[in-house]
């Protein structure tokens, strides 16, 4: 931690932010203090992370403010930034562990696409001095940010794989809204995640749009010629009322799996974030924080899907995208209304071949090892589970 700040006392956090970068604007500070506070004290009073995960934590949210007051210095001298449209997008939006990753890295190797990168999600303001540099510095960052956690998170590329490059989750990007579930999976921070699993996210999605908006701006300058966005995170299943009122012409993709095999899948993953932060992590507790959410996310996301037109989602099966990955993006293609190039489909069967799963080490995971009751499963997903029939299917993987 920086010895600016001895503590998570939130004047201490802003103000060194602020001393670092010599700005004062944080843009609407009404929109994220509050989230902000309580993320602080929660983490400070009642995650039991060591003090070497409260050294990086703190760190991570003094470096997410330092990004807010770079961005709305950004904004400020070219206020062209934030006249760009983020037309019609593509949400990815299902529980994790149900092959949206691959689907995400797949759909972004189209030329036409556009998608947020893990350095760009992770550092989305270019560095001070960096216009014009031959390799854009942020990629050396997220290079060595990419090492340190394949280094200090166990087994998290056989989880989930790590490409500096790559396409990756723009919940990173909600983190600096301070509403998202990123904190959840670093450490256990009950006061926040109660209040943060029930807040209405739409002032997180408008700071979402601002950065799309930002990064947008930035690929045309670096001449992409991407149209159309495709986004992908969990975070996005319980948030779908959000994401239409702040984006109107969105279309989401919904991957299907039985609860079943993704819980215990993402606990373990959960798992490797709570160690790097804390001593000992509770398995159990970890259930009970993301058991509950993901149970949470899917009832809201059936109720919300009642109130809007059903061509706005594509449903897809996990299976599906394992099996014949290319007949479900075609799928996808033919239900926006647009045409998949030769040279798209060049450029997935690359990634395809180059990303093959068994180049990966194998994830191992299992319901007895984190508490997980095949009947709470049962109950609690009940609905989910009729409605798609893994309440009668045999085991998927």
């Amino acid at each position: 931690m920086s010895n600016t700040v001895q503590s998570f006392e939130l004047d201490a956090i802003l103000a060194a932010a602020r001393q670092r970068t010599g700005l004062a604007d944080f843009g609407s500070e009404q929109d994220f203090i509050e989230p902000l506070a309580l993320l602080l004290r929660s983490i400070d009073e009642e995650s039991g992370v060591h003090e070497a995960g409260r050294a990086q934590l703190a760190e991570r949210i003094i470096n997410l403010l330092v990004d807010r007051l770079y961005a709305e210095d950004w904004f400020r001298r070219h206020p062209e930034i934030l006249e760009e449209r983020i037309e019609a997008p593509v949400f990815i939006a299902a529980l994790p562990r149900t092959g949206t990753t691959m689907l995400h890295r797949l759909l972004a190797s189209d030329p036409e696409v556009l998608a947020v990168l893990w350095y760009e999600c992770r550092y989305p303001v270019p560095l001070p001095g960096s216009e014009g540099a031959d390799r854009d510095p942020r990629i050396a960052r997220a290079e060595q940010e990419v090492r340190f956690m394949l280094e200090n998170y166990p087994g998290l590329d056989a989880i989930h794989p790590m490409d500096p490059v790559g396409p990756d989750e723009e919940i990173m990007l909600l983190e600096h809204a301070f509403m998202s579930g990123m904190p959840q999976s670093m450490c256990n921070v009950p006061s926040y995640d109660r209040w943060e699993r029930d807040a209405d996210h739409e002032l997180g999605y408008r700071y979402l749009e601002k950065m799309l908006k930002f990064l947008q701006w930035q690929k045309r300058r670096a001449g992409h010629g991407g149209r159309r966005w495709v986004l992908k995170s969990p975070e996005h299943l319980g948030r779908i009322a959000e994401i239409m009122r702040v984006f109107p012409d969105a279309t989401l993709v919904q991957s299907h799996r039985d609860p079943m095999q993704t819980l215990p899948s993402f606990a373990s993953m959960i798992y490797s974030g709570w160690a790097a932060h804390m001593p000992d992590p509770d398995k159990t507790a970890i259930v009970q924080v993301w058991g509950h959410r993901c149970r949470d996310f899917l009832r809201r996301a059936m109720q919300q899907r009642e109130q809007l037109p059903a061509n706005r989602f594509i449903d897809i099966n996990y299976r599906d995208t394992l099996s014949d990955p290319m007949a479900v993006t075609l799928e996808i293609y033919r239900h926006l209304g647009l045409e998949l190039s030769s040279g798209a489909q060049r450029e997935m069967e690359a990634w395809r071949e180059a990303n093959r799963r068994e180049l990966r080490a194998k994830h191992e995971y299992s319901l007895e090892e984190f508490g997980i009751d095949e009947a709470w499963v049962e109950k609690e997903f009940a609905q989910y589970r009729a409605l798609h029939g893994f309440d009668r299917a045999t085991p998927q993987d």
